[in-house]
Order: C-alpha cells, then structure tokens, then sequence
C-alpha cells in the first residue's frame, strides 16, 4: 500500500510539473546574424573604446 502511495504522489507531482510548465507563457528571441564591421562605427561612446582584456590570433 505504502509502495502505491508513493508512485501516485510521483505521478501527480510530474503530472503538475508539466501542467505548470506548459501554462507559461513561452519565450521568443529576436535574432540577429553576426557580421564582422568596425566596432566604434556600431557603438556609440564618448571618448576611445578600449577592450578589456587582449586575445593572441593563432593561424
């Protein structure tokens, strides 16, 4: 009897979890393609930009 009640209460419970999950509303992303262009010429600053950290190119 006890094993019964235990698989009812993890049946329920998934049961719930995706009843709940599917209720939400969903989520969308608006994406854009990557394209290479000159970074100072997309963002607006004031003053130089200057990277945080510098990365070595490996060819």
């Amino acid at each position: 009897m006890k094993r019964w009640a235990v698989t009812a209460l993890v049946v329920v419970g998934c049961a719930g979890g995706v009843l709940w999950a599917a209720s939400r509303p969903s989520t969308t992303y608006q994406t854009e393609p990557a394209v290479r262009g000159d970074v100072e010429a997309t963002v607006t600053a004031i003053g130089t930009l200057q990277p945080r950290r510098y990365l070595l190119r490996v060819r």
